[in-house]
């Protein structure tokens, strides 16, 4: 477990490479990340978005929030389709890089978020994102994240998330390693969330699971969905 806040081990990583820590490809370690490039692989979640639609959801493309959104590299392509883009970020050095890097300032608005609640009014989104963040954060995170993903959700509004399910060699579903930086260690978690459990979940927060989608942003070794639900009216 990090020894200080979630917030500084985030300013460390970031400090230390924040591209690598959005995108950990061991190849671009060091500040080898191209930045037309790194932005460039945000431009997936309009075809994720296509996906969505294809299970069944209605997306309003009105407000859009983006949990985790790190560097801000989803939330610049988000703010092609929806009116309003919110960044969540739980790291003010993150963030700082985000406002640095908008190619979108007018439609999108990055917002310091903390391990309490995501600080945004109930019913206020028409989608909920999160891709390769919740599985940074312990289980009881994810549960309570879940159960805000779902408040700030508008009633028939739609949340699209990924968490690792299970590790596919039966072996410990959580694991971490450290990094050294300039200002101290800084630990990257990685959390299972058994998908019987995630479902469920959110069925007792108010949400029905619309699909579950097989992913592979984990890797070979780690069993991985992309859950689409819609909060009930």
């Amino acid at each position: 477990m990090p020894s200080v806040s979630a917030a500084e081990n985030w300013d460390r990583l970031a400090q230390l490479d924040a591209m690598w820590a959005v995108l950990a490809d061991t190849a671009k370690f060091g500040g080898k990340w191209d930045a037309r490039e790194f932005f460039a692989t945000g431009e997936g979640i309009l075809a994720r978005l296509e996906a969505i639609e294809r299970a069944g959801a209605r997306i309003r493309y009105g407000v859009a929030v983006d949990f985790g959104c790190g560097l801000g590299r989803v939330s610049q392509w988000l703010a092609k389709r929806f009116t309003r883009v919110v960044g969540v970020d739980i790291s003010p050095r993150m963030l700082e890089l985000a406002e640095s890097y908008n190619s979108e300032p007018a439609p999108i608005t990055f917002v310091r978020g903390n391990e309490e609640n995501i600080p945004l009014a109930t019913a206020s989104a028409d989608f909920v994102y999160s891709f390769i963040a919740l599985q940074h954060v312990p289980r009881s995170l994810q549960e309570r994240y879940l159960r805000e993903f779902c408040r700030i959700a508008r009633p028939d509004g739609y949340l699209g998330f990924q968490i690792p399910s299970h590790p596919l060699d039966g072996g410990s579903p959580d694991f971490s390693f450290q990094v050294m930086t300039g200002t101290g260690p800084a630990t990257v978690e990685m959390n299972a969330f058994p998908r019987a459990e995630v479902e469920s979940h959110l069925q007792d927060c108010g949400c029905r699971v619309v699909a579950v989608l097989d992913d592979d942003s984990c890797g070979d070794g780690m069993q991985s969905y992309f859950y689409v639900a819609q909060k009930q009216a």
